[in-house]
């Protein structure tokens, strides 16, 4: 299972940064799906 997606950081939110780069796909075992997208 992957890691669960980067938390925004103070750092991040003061400097306006993304995350995520692209699509990040997730899906839990319950099959849900989960997208993180910038």
């Amino acid at each position: 299972m992957l890691p669960p997606f980067p938390i925004e950081t103070e750092e991040t939110r003061t400097m306006a940064r993304h995350c995520t780069v692209g699509i990040e796909l997730r899906v839990t075992s319950e099959r849900l799906i989960l997208l993180d997208t910038q």
